[in-house]
């Protein structure tokens, strides 16, 4: 009866590791898919990020103007996208005073 009871729970607990090796195979497979999908929303992200850094760097090389903080608010939104703003990419119609003039209200303007 005991050796019975005894191949019984060895039995059992075969079972139990073979079920926990299929879970972990499972879980190992649903990482690798949750991987390549993170990077796959991260290549996108970045995708749009510069997208968004292209739009407010020509919106800033037209000197376009169309909120009430005149091109301070782009500085801001292209320093909040952690990018340096491309001094190449600023209006040819601002000198060097008003350059530095924007840089430092929007500096002000970003640390409240």
């Amino acid at each position: 009866m005991e050796r019975s009871k005894r191949s019984t729970t060895i039995e059992q607990r075969r079972e139990q590791v073979q079920r926990l090796r299929r879970e972990m195979q499972e879980n190992t497979e649903e990482l690798r898919a949750l991987e390549l999908k993170t990077q796959s929303l991260k290549a996108e992200l970045n995708k749009i990020k510069k997208l968004q850094l292209d739009f407010y760097h020509d919106l800033l090389s037209e000197g376009t103007d169309c909120r009430q903080e005149g091109l301070i608010w782009i500085l801001k939104v292209i320093w909040n996208l952690g990018a340096d703003v491309a001094l190449t990419r600023l209006p040819r119609f601002l000198d060097e005073k008003a350059v530095e003039f924007l840089f430092n209200v929007a500096k002000i303007a970003s640390h409240p």
